[in-house]
């Protein structure tokens, strides 16, 4: 350790000591934001390659050279080439600013679009902001483009073939639980999609497998943006927003609203064999209506601070139809299941930034308060071994986060940062029979988590290193109060990471990550309170339950050519004290699912990324990803010790004019092998036109999803007596129509960063 520690001290010498480089930070010249990976190269004045390198995640360049006069290249895709004669004379300071590369090419020639993904040393940055098949949808349509992610209309979500995943929006979560959470966010409204299956220990540690991060268009606009967006589809919804920005040197104000009307339908065939079987064929249909509206206000005093202020509200209210005919001992019964629930959220964030000699020497306090109401009330007609029910939950969060940043110089970092949340719920859950009520249960969560965290980043010109710990105290105080039965977690722990970046060349690079996670369980996992979700299934909380721990490790490669670039991935997570779900039939013949704590298991994944670009009117993407979860020994009531997925996605992009664009996709998600189901093969394939209008100011869009009706789930659930085969039929080819119109000016961009919360999950 104290050879380590040496080393690293002689490389620090050595880089203060020397004096005769040519540093700076990239950046784009419209948004301000910084630009990583851009390749900077020094010739002499006879054109001969001298030295390069590229930027590093936060756009900053350094090459060591002698002082002297030399030709400067800067490139990167996207943006017009910089060339220009330089002196450098002792340590010289140079920032570069890139501007978008536009093309002049005549109507009838396609033009091709720009790479929108980056690998950086602890994530992957998606954007999304030009991507065809989003159109018309919400926040689960935008995920399922992404590889690694799998997710449905129903907002049910997995990362790298696990549910395993923490979702944030602008780096907070929501208090609403994940599937409703996807379903209100309209993707118009998403320009980024931060995928962190490696998260330093900057942030909060709960999520095994990562964290998906959703950055919303909040870009501030200097004098006034309007945005308006249109749309409706052949299911029968439809959606409506607009959005206001007013921007001076000082002030910024926004304000948006918008309205979304979501349809959903589908055909659901059920059938047990083995121990009380039955049949049970259902037609299903979701209609939702979601309100929101947001204002916001930012201030900029001076170059020194920085202050900021936004509220939102959203009402999202829906119900749930699912009407069909039960078969079961020769007895056939029409049921209709009603389903009518109620989620309200107000939210109101507070951030103050103060910087000192830099914009990277910072210190920053953060925030927010969240106000949840949930009414979730399910009715059957006629009762059948299920009684009508109302669940009500209230959930506030308070959460507070400081961060500190330091420049030591140009190649040393360090942060620092803390931050205490607090989650107050009531869950009151009523039962009646024949308009008279049964029974009511009430439960009482209080929690908080205390957290603090360090991280040092030093770059080494080719080499990027990242080291930081992270410890956090978890206390939970809950009670059932009708069983007068308490529930109390105390569980303090440290989390540490460790992440390197290699520039191999100008081409190459490779990013090495490791960190340990843990997930803790969540309110519906310990929560005693039976819910019924019909005759035939109900969920069990266990009071008992212990949290998950995981060590991981990540390595992935990036090639980048001027016509292709490959990126791969590797992955491994050692899991200990695994929480899985069990699922076991009782004497009423009903399937009971309770998480319980297993043993120990291994995960491997991989993901190869190709992207081809042989013509400037068409680029394609090949996407494949594999996941595999061992047992380390075999553990009894599981029909089999592994979990196995694959999946491919063939994604072609086509710019047939100046104003025209279109994008044909196919995604093929294999056979699925759970610890007691199989999921059957589904695939689809998607196309989507976009004609700018209106001196290309507007657009008017068109998707058509899964275009030969090829999109079904179906598989088999296996359990101790019984096994159950299901079929789930979406009605998914549907055709999506939208228009957007746009007045937009020169942005500047507010430097407040998002913030990771704890969240209150309600389903």
């Amino acid at each position: 350790m104290k050879t380590f520690l040496s080393l690293i001290i002689c490389v620090l010498v050595f880089q203060l000591a020397s004096s005769q480089s040519l540093n700076g930070v990239i950046s784009d010249s419209i948004s301000q934001e910084k630009i990583p990976y851009a390749t900077v190269v020094l010739k002499n004045n006879q054109d001969v390659f001298l030295s390069g390198t590229t930027s590093n995640d936060n756009g900053y360049y350094s090459i060591e050279q002698a002082s002297g006069t030399y030709k400067l290249e800067l490139s990167f895709i996207g943006f017009k080439t910089i060339k220009q004669s330089i002196t450098i004379d002792g340590n010289t300071t140079l920032n570069l600013v890139m501007t978008e590369e536009l093309s002049n090419l005549e109507e009838v020639v396609i033009i091709a679009e720009q790479t929108t993904v980056r690998q950086l040393i602890d994530k992957k940055v998606i954007n999304v902001g030009k991507d065809l098949l989003s159109i018309g949808g919400n926040a689960a349509t935008i995920l399922n483009q992404v590889s690694e992610i799998s997710a449905d209309e129903n907002g049910a979500i997995s990362l790298r073939g696990s549910n395993n995943v923490n979702v944030l929006v602008n780096g907070k979560p929501s208090p609403l639980g994940t599937t409703e959470l996807l379903k209100q966010i309209n993707a118009s409204d998403i320009s980024q999609v931060e995928v962190i299956t490696s998260p330093s220990a900057k942030y909060q540690a709960n999520g095994l497998t990562g964290i998906i991060n959703i950055i919303t268009n909040k870009k501030i606009k200097k004098g006034v943006s309007i945005n308006t967006n249109l749309g409706a589809n052949t299911l029968g919804g439809y959606n409506e927003s607009a959005n206001v920005n007013y921007g001076s040197d000082t002030f910024n104000y926004k304000l948006g609203a918008s309205y979304n009307k979501g349809v959903f339908k589908n055909e659901n065939t059920q059938k047990r064999i083995g121990t009380q079987p039955y049949n049970n064929v259902r037609d299903f249909e979701f209609n939702s209506d979601v309100y929101t509206a947001n204002a916001g206000i930012d201030w900029f005093p001076n170059k020194f601070n920085e202050f900021s202020l936004g509220i939102d509200y959203t009402d999202n209210g829906h119900t749930l139809v699912n009407q069909g005919t039960i078969t079961q001992n020769a007895i056939s019964t029409f049921q209709n299941t009603l389903g009518i629930h109620s989620h309200k959220t107000f939210n109101i964030n507070g951030n103050y930034r103060h910087f000192f000699k830099n914009k990277e020497d910072f210190i920053e306090v953060d925030a927010q308060f969240s106000d949840n109401t949930n009414v979730l009330s399910s009715a059957f007609d006629p009762n059948i071994d299920a009684l009508d029910n109302i669940t009500d939950n209230d959930v506030f969060i308070s959460n507070i986060a400081i961060e500190h940043s330091v420049k030591i110089n140009n190649d040393l970092l360090l942060e620092s940062g803390g931050l205490w949340t607090k989650q107050e719920l009531n869950n009151i859950r009523s039962f009646t029979s024949n308009n008279t009520q049964t029974l009511n249960e009430r439960f009482k969560n209080n929690q908080s988590t205390y957290a603090l965290y360090s991280l040092v980043k030093y770059d080494m010109n080719k080499f990027a290193v990242q080291v930081g710990l992270r410890g956090e105290l978890f206390n939970r105080e809950a009670n059932l109060i009708t069983n007068n039965l308490d529930i109390n977690n105390n569980f303090a722990n440290l989390f540490p990471s460790f992440h390197v970046s290699y520039n191999i060349n100008d081409n190459q690079s490779a990013t090495f990550g490791y960190n340990r996670r843990t997930s803790r369980p969540s309110l519906d996992q310990v929560n005693p309170i039976i819910l019924q979700l019909n005759e035939f299934y109900m969920d069990v909380g266990n009071p008992s339950l212990q949290p998950e721990y995981s060590n991981n490790i990540d390595l992935n490669y990036s090639l980048r050519k001027d016509v292709f670039s490959f990126n791969t991935s590797l992955s491994y997570r050692s899991k200990e004290n695994v929480i899985t779900t069990t699922n076991v039939l009782n004497s009423e013949g009903v399937n009971v699912y309770m998480p319980i704590n297993s043993g120990k298991t291994d995960a491997f994944g991989t993901e190869l990324s190709l992207t081809v670009k042989p013509k400037k009117w068409f680029n394609s993407t090949l996407n494949f990803s594999w996941y595999y979860e061992k047992f380390k020994e075999d553990q009894i009531g599981f029909t089999r010790n592994f979990n196995r997925s694959y999946n491919f996605s063939f994604k072609n992009n086509f710019k047939i004019s100046n104003k025209t664009k279109a994008v044909l996709s196919w995604r093929y998600n294999g056979n699925e092998y759970n610890f007691q189901d199989i999921q059957k093969v589904n695939q689809q394939i998607d196309l989507a036109l976009s004609h700018k209008i209106l001196k290309n100011k507007g657009s008017i869009n068109l998707r058509i999803t899964d275009i030969f009706n090829t999109r079904e789930y179906g598989g088999t659930d296996t359990g101790i007596g019984f096994s159950e085969q299901y079929q789930f039929k979406p009605v998914s080819q549907v055709a999506h129509i939208s228009f957007s119109y746009q007045i937009d000016k020169v942005s500047k961009k507010r430097n407040k960063k998002d913030r990771e919360y704890d969240s209150g999950i309600i389903d």
